[in-house]
């Protein structure tokens, strides 16, 4: 009897370590995405509030972009090109947005649009468009602000460009030319 109730005993124990392993392996789900590639997917998608819409309306990559037809109006804009992930520039406590091209027609030669806003009482507030194939939040911060850098390839050469934040935008800071071997 004895052996039978230690080997239940440890096999029960052999289970609950195992469940207890699985959940530290796993991803939290509200982790937040700190890599943002141009043709994938976002983590966590959410909705491109109407504010920032009216932004990439009037942006001029998307106004020249194969996606808008010579002389179509603003209004014609579609969210469904675009996608957007809740950030956190300055701190968890407020929520900012990038968005970046969905619709292929928003890609140029092997990049594409990104936008980085902030949210203000009065909407949201652009503060840095660029066109890249990845963009990441870095953990080193200015003026209260995440890092962020910007990745692209061409002529054989990998580019990264870093931005810091002045206080009002993100502004060019600095880049690394690599050869692609």
């Amino acid at each position: 009897m004895k052996r039978v109730r230690s080997a239940m005993l440890l096999i029960i124990a052999a289970l609950l370590a195992r469940g207890a392993e699985s959940q530290q392996t796993k991803k939290r789900p509200s982790q937040e995405q700190m890599r943002f590639r141009l043709e994938e997917s976002v983590d966590q998608p959410v909705p491109i509030p109407d504010a920032v819409l009216a932004v990439l309306s009037s942006d001029s990559e998307v106004r020249a972009s194969g996606c808008v037809d010579q002389g179509q109006p603003a209004l014609k804009i579609s969210a469904s090109w675009f996608e957007a992930s809740r950030i956190h520039l300055d701190g968890p406590e407020e929520i900012d947005l990038l968005v970046k091209a969905k619709d292929g027609c928003l890609f140029g030669a092997n990049i594409g649009p990104f936008w980085i806003f902030k949210k203000t009482q009065h909407g949201y507030e652009l503060l840095l468009a660029i066109s890249a194939l990845g963009v990441e939040l870095l953990p080193s911060r200015t003026n209260g602000h995440k890092d962020i850098s910007a990745g692209a390839a061409a002529g054989g050469k990998a580019v990264t460009v870093f931005y810091k934040f002045d206080g009002r935008t993100y502004q060019e800071s600095g880049n690394k030319v690599d050869e692609i071997k």
